[in-house]
This record gives structure tokens, C-alpha cells and sequence, in this order.
């Protein structure tokens, strides 16, 4: 009568907008919109959020709420409390506990992620959690522009992504040109405008990795990576003996989905 594959984490996501915020509150006049990403670990027992926003000011708070598309409901898990940033600029992200009935209610579309305002004080924008089928294939242009105190190289080089088995694996494979003495290369955490540490190595230096010779492997993906690959929080960055910081770098990107502030390079 019912069945479900054993499998490895569930990505959703919400699209944020006044025009879903539901009566009595909406919906509302406004130009603010947000997108979340929310990833379920494989044991069911957390959920692991990034919910970006634009053109809103003066947030108090946003919450995870109990309610069809349709209805209103209670607060069921708190994402921001009005302490610290959270605007265009900043992003929100963490981690929530849940319990096998938090979890069925994701499952089953109850839940809806609502922002508060001083302005909207029920809500000014607003989006039902839906399973988000992510697309398989990602890529990243790496040159040495892309670098935040840029390169002057010649080095240019295409990363293919291929997400496979449920989620949870991620093949790569790092073409390069017109670069020499290849060092490690790495997956990044942070966005086009900043420096972040190393997440996931990709090459560390064993075996030749140049213009005739590409690199390629395989990763396993917990909840949270799939949350910081999926908002654009992951570059590849290609070190070299001249350049051991970094001689190339390029964002992934997801294609057909840009989430705020990320601006790709």
C-alpha cells in the first residue's frame, strides 16, 4: 500500500512573495521576494536551511510555519529571531531538529516559510517548502579573473559536475589549458566575492593533472553540502607552484536558478 526508496538526503525549496501571503495577512502590495533552499539529512533528523532575500527592509523575524498553501497556521520552528543581519545582503542559514511528526508534515507540503517585517508584521513574503528536483549537471569556468585579487594568467579551465545516486554522489571532471605545475585543486565554500576555506579536495597533487591529462573522481555529499552547492556557495579553485593561493577559480553554477545575493563571475 505504500512504499519509499532507502535513500540518502531530500532537497526543497521555497519562492518567497507577498502574493502568497493568505488572508487576513495578504496578499501583500510588495516588491520583496526570497527564495530558501532546505536540505533533509539522511537520517531524517535535521533540516538544514539558506534562505536569501531582496528588495525588503526592517526584518524582525522568519519562521517555518504549520499550514497548506491556503491556510495560515502556527509557528512551528524559528529560522531568525531578529538577532544579527538578515537582509539583501545577508543571508540566513541553520540547522533545525525535527521529529517523525515535523518530518511527515515537511513531507507531506504543511510547512511554509514566512518573513516579518516591521511594515508586515503577520508577514510580507512568503513560500510553501516543496521537493525541489535539482538538475544533474553542473559546471564551473575557472580563469584567473575570477580570482579576487585577480591573476594575470593565461590558465583557463571547465569543471563538469554530474549529481548521481539519490543526492549524495557528485562526479567531477577538471579540464585545463596554458597552465603548468598544478599543485591541488579543491572545492571552496563562498560566494563569487569571497575567499573561503577548503570544503572538498578534488586533486592533491598526486599523478599528473595538466593540459593533456584532466583529473576526475567522485564525492559523497552530506545535507548541508547539498544546501551550500545549491545557493552558490562552492568554487573551484586550481593552485599552482607560481600561484599557491589559487592561479584560477570558478563559481558552480546552477543552472536556470541564480539565489540572492550570489552574483556568478
Amino acid at each position: 500500500e505504500i512504499r519509499g526508496q532507502i535513500g540518502g538526503p531530500q532537497l526543497f525549496n521555497a519562492d518567497l512573495s507577498g502574493d502568497n501571503e493568505v488572508e487576513p495577512v495578504g496578499p501583500v502590495d510588495t516588491a520583496a521576494s526570497g527564495q530558501g533552499v532546505l536540505a533533509l539529512s539522511a537520517d531524517t533528523s535535521a533540516l538544514h536551511y539558506r534562505v536569501s532575500v531582496d528588495k525588503i527592509i526592517s526584518i524582525t523575524a522568519a519562521h517555518i510555519h504549520l499550514g497548506a498553501p491556503d491556510k495560515n497556521g502556527g509557528v512551528v520552528h524559528t529560522l531568525y529571531d531578529g538577532t544579527g543581519s538578515f537582509d539583501p545582503g545577508h543571508p540566513i542559514s541553520g540547522t533545525i531538529s525535527l521529529t517523525p511528526t515535523n518530518v511527515l508534515d515537511l513531507l507531506a507540503g504543511d510547512y511554509y516559510v514566512n518573513v516579518h517585517t516591521v511594515d508586515n508584521p503577520g508577514g510580507e513574503i512568503r513560500g510553501q517548502i516543496d521537493p525541489y528536483v535539482p538538475p544533474s549537471h553542473l559546471n564551473a569556468w575557472l580563469s584567473g579573473d575570477n580570482i579576487l585579487r585577480p591573476v594575470d594568467t593565461d590558465a583557463a579551465g571547465l569543471t563538469r559536475f554530474t549529481l548521481v545516486s539519490g543526492l549524495s554522489l557528485l562526479h567531477y571532471n577538471i579540464a585545463v589549458n596554458d597552465i603548468v605545475s598544478i599543485t591541488a585543486a579543491h572545492i571552496h565554500k563562498g560566494t563569487a566575492d569571497e575567499n573561503g576555506g577548503v570544503e572538498h579536495p578534488l586533486y592533491g597533487g598526486t599523478g599528473p593533472f595538466d593540459p593533456d591529462n584532466p583529473v576526475s573522481g567522485s564525492l559523497t555529499l552530506d545535507a548541508w553540502s547539498l544546501v551550500d552547492l545549491f545557493t552558490g556557495y562552492y568554487y573551484v579553485n586550481v593552485h599552482t607552484a607560481a600561484n599557491p593561493g589559487g592561479e584560477m577559480r570558478g563559481q558552480i553554477i546552477v543552472p536556470n536558478l541564480v539565489y540572492l545575493p550570489v552574483v556568478f563571475k
